[in-house]
C-alpha cells in the first residue's frame, strides 16, 4: 500500500525549513490557507505527486515517481492521471495506493480524462470497431465500462459538467462533427446541436446551464452558446473571421473571448443579459484568457514577436477600464484559492508563486529547479 513518503534527511529538513520561514513570511502578507497538490516534472517522462500545507510550510511527496507525462490531479484531488511510457492512461489512489491503466490503446484526441472525484471518464478506442468510445472506471476493479452507442460514429474529448451530472463531448462521423451529451452513468444520450453545425470544443459554464462552443453555421467562425435544457443556441460573434480562447466567468453570467478580424484582436465580453463590452489588443498572439474569482479582471496570456524571439507573458486586464493593470512574465500554470482573493502559480524556474489581487502583492518560495505542473487549491 502506498503512502506519503517524507523526503526528510538533511537536505530535506532543509528544503522543509526554508519553505516554512518562505511560507510563515508570505502568510503574514497574503493570508491563504489550506493545501495545494501538484507534479513536479524533473525530466522527460518523469513526473513526482506532491502536496504543499501552506499553514505549516510542508511539502510531502504524496505517491512514488511516476513515469510518464500530462499528468493533473482529478477534481477533489483523490486520483492523479498520467499517460505511461507503456501503458496507456494510469491512475493512482492516493489514499489507498491503487495503481490502474485504464486505456492501454491508442486514441484519437489528446484529451485529458475527467473525473468528479469517484470515477474517472476517459475515451480510447474500441478494439473490435477501432472506432473511438467514451467509457468510465469506478471502484472498487476500475473495470472499463463503455458509455457511448457502438455505432459508426466516434466520440471523444469529454467534458464533465461543473456539477458532476453531464458529459459533453465530441461525436463526429464522415462529414460530420457535432456536439453530445449524456448523463455520467451513459443515459439520456443526445446531440447538443443539430448536425448541419459543424461545431467542435465545449466549455461548460460554471453553473452547468449553458456550453459555450466553436461552431460553423455559415460562412465564419463563430463563438456559440447553447442552453442545454433547452437546446436553444445563440451565436455571439457573427461575421467575425476567427477567435482563439474563451472562458466564463464565475457567477456564469459573462463569457470573454479574444477575436480576430484582418489581422486585428479583440478583447470581448459578452454579457447573458445581451450587453457587450470590446476594446482592442496590441499583441500579436493570443494563448488563453480566463477569469479571476471575483469577477473584475481578465488573465490573458499573449506575445509579442521580437524579431526571431516571441516574447510571452500574462496580463491582469481590468474589465471596467479596459486598461492591463498588472503583468507577470514567468508564469506556468495556475490555481486559485478556494476564497477567490489569491493566486497560486509555478514559474519556469520552479518557484511557488501566490499572488493577491489586493494591491498586488506577490511572494515566491524555491521549491525546485523544474516547472510546477498542475497545481490543485484545496481547502
Amino acid at each position: 500500500m502506498l503512502g506519503f513518503v517524507m523526503r526528510w534527511g538533511a537536505a530535506g529538513l532543509l528544503l522543509c525549513a526554508l519553505l516554512l520561514a518562505g511560507m510563515r513570511a508570505l502568510g503574514a502578507a497574503l493570508p491563504s490557507s489550506g493545501e495545494i497538490r501538484y507534479l513536479h516534472e524533473p525530466g522527460i517522462w518523469i513526473a513526482i505527486p506532491y502536496a504543499i500545507d501552506i499553514d505549516r510550510g510542508v511539502r510531502v511527496q504524496m505517491l512514488p515517481t511516476l513515469h510518464g507525462s500530462e499528468g493533473f490531479w482529478t477534481h477533489g484531488g483523490r486520483y492523479v492521471v498520467w499517460r505511461a511510457i507503456d501503458s496507456g492512461t494510469c491512475f493512482a489512489d492516493w489514499q489507498t495506493g491503487q495503481e490502474v491503466c485504464i486505456a492501454w490503446r491508442p486514441t484519437l484526441s489528446r484529451s485529458r480524462p475527467v473525473s468528479d472525484g469517484t470515477q474517472i471518464i476517459y475515451d480510447a478506442v474500441e478494439a473490435s470497431s477501432r472506432h473511438q468510445r467514451i467509457y468510465r472506471a469506478a471502484p472498487p476493479d476500475f473495470a472499463p465500462e463503455m458509455l457511448t452507442p457502438l455505432d459508426a460514429h466516434n466520440y471523444y474529448n469529454p467534458t464533465l459538467s461543473p456539477d458532476g451530472r453531464q458529459i459533453a463531448f465530441d461525436c463526429r462521423g464522415t462529414d460530420v462533427s457535432t456536439l453530445c451529451l449524456m448523463n455520467l452513468d451513459g443515459s439520456g444520450f443526445r446531440r447538443l446541436v443539430d448536425e448541419d453545425m459543424f461545431a467542435f470544443g465545449m466549455l461548460w459554464s460554471t453553473d452547468s446551464r449553458y456550453v459555450a462552443l466553436r461552431a460553423f453555421p455559415d460562412d465564419d467562425w463563430n463563438l456559440t452558446l447553447v442552453e442545454v435544457a433547452t437546446g436553444a443556441v445563440r451565436l455571439l460573434t457573427p461575421n467575425i473571421a476567427n477567435f482563439s480562447p474563451w472562458g466564463w466567468s464565475a457567477d456564469s453570467a459573462r463569457i470573454a473571448v479574444i477575436t480576430e478580424v484582418d489581422g486585428a484582436y479583440q478583447i470581448e465580453v459578452f454579457a447573458l443579459d445581451g450587453t457587450h463590452q470590446a476594446w482592442p489588443s496590441p499583441y500579436d498572439v493570443h494563448y488563453s484568457i480566463t477569469w479571476s474569482a471575483n469577477g473584475r479582471y481578465l488573465l490573458v496570456r499573449s506575445a509579442r514577436f521580437n524579431g526571431s524571439r516571441t516574447v510571452m507573458f500574462y496580463e491582469f486586464w481590468d474589465v471596467a477600464t479596459q486598461q492591463a493593470v498588472h503583468r507577470i512574465e514567468d508564469l506556468y500554470n495556475t490555481a486559485w484559492s478556494p476564497d477567490g482573493h489569491t493566486l497560486a502559480y509555478g514559474t519556469e524556474t520552479g518557484e511557488l508563486c501566490f499572488l493577491r489581487l489586493e494591491g498586488w502583492q506577490t511572494r515566491c518560495t524555491p521549491l525546485s529547479n523544474w516547472r510546477l505542473m498542475s497545481p490543485l487549491w484545496l481547502p
